[in-house]
């Protein structure tokens, strides 16, 4: 995860809110560092057998066999895009008929239109977990560092 962590930022697409990441190993478990992401109450161990989920209430494993992943492309506003993020266009929260920002309000942030992509990993049974990207070298990345693990089994 070296080369994907320098200074990727990933987020949870349902909540838009970071998801933290890096390497790190749950005793007795996992004694070797593993890469993870944390959302929510939830650690995410990519361990040689599969997504090893990690929470408060329960633990559990769900093999890369079981586990499919889907990927789209679409298009999200934002105020504050991230700084690797590929501006589309942009626009004011508050605009007229023609375009323009609308001078009838005090504030009236620049919002942009980026370019992001959904990766979705799937099983039948436990799981749906949209990550989103803004940008898809960090996605392809991500992805290949799964299917590293996936092979190394």
């Amino acid at each position: 995860m070296d080369k994907f962590s320098d200074n990727t930022i990933i987020y949870n697409a349902n909540s838009l809110c970071e998801i933290q990441y890096g390497k790190g190993k749950l005793n007795p478990i996992i004694k070797s560092f593993v890469p993870y992401i944390k959302i929510e109450d939830y650690k995410l161990f990519f361990i040689e057998k599969g997504i090893l989920f990690y929470g408060l209430d329960n633990v559990f494993l769900v093999p890369y066999e079981e586990i499919d992943y889907r990927s789209t492309n679409t298009t999200t506003w934002l105020m504050n895009p991230p700084k690797d993020s590929e501006i589309l266009e942009t626009s004011y929260e508050h605009v007229n008929k023609d375009g323009s920002p609308s001078k009838r309000y005090k504030i009236n942030n620049k919002i942009y239109k980026i370019n992001s992509w959904v990766l979705e990993i799937v099983s039948d049974n436990y799981i749906s977990l949209p990550i989103v990207f803004f940008n898809k070298s960090s996605m392809e990345e991500f992805c290949k560092l799964i299917q590293g693990i996936k092979q190394s089994t």
